[in-house]
């Protein structure tokens, strides 16, 4: 698979896997501290219960309650933040697949990663970061919505990318 990236308006074509990323079957939301402390205390109770079939039912109803909430992640890909652009500039990718932004200098000035456009539906608040300074600083989003999303820095207007997600 072939994909396609802009670097400081220059499309540059590149096989799939030179991207970094990784393929997860695991969630995005995770329980809370508070929920994890619940389940630990409702398991313990679940364990204390001598008849076998009722300490496995019991197990199987806490489980199901503190199940994390949201689909499953496809495919996390990796964008790289540097001074004044993304790379990929172009990203193809499916519905429930994760965008993890990676800061990869120190920057003076700082970014942030906002979406001015995005399908109908698609709030611009859930794909809205703090301005970051620190090289390794992550931002991940998982998308829900087949469309294309447009990205940019806030404070760079010029410093935008693209997302095309398909179903």
């Amino acid at each position: 698979m072939i994909t396609s990236i802009a670097i400081l308006g220059v499309a540059l074509f590149m096989p799939a896997s030179s991207f970094s990323g990784s393929v997860g079957g695991t969630e995005l939301r995770s329980l809370t501290p508070a929920q994890k402390k619940a389940k630990a205390r409702a398991m313990a109770k679940c364990k204390q219960i001598k008849s076998k079939a009722k300490r496995n039912a019991c197990i199987k109803q806490v489980n199901k309650k503190f199940a994390p909430s949201g689909p499953a992640v496809g495919r996390t890909w990796t964008v790289d933040v540097w001074d004044n652009y993304y790379a990929p500039g172009i990203l193809d990718v499916e519905v429930n697949d994760a965008i993890e932004w990676v800061w990869k200098e120190d920057s003076r000035e700082g970014h942030n990663v906002s979406l001015l456009e995005g399908p109908r539906g698609v709030s611009p608040y859930d794909f809205e970061s703090r301005v970051i300074y620190d090289d390794g600083s992550k931002f991940k989003r998982q998308i829900k919505v087949a469309g294309t999303y447009t990205f940019f820095c806030s404070l760079h207007a010029g410093m935008q990318m693209q997302v095309n997600a398909r179903k």
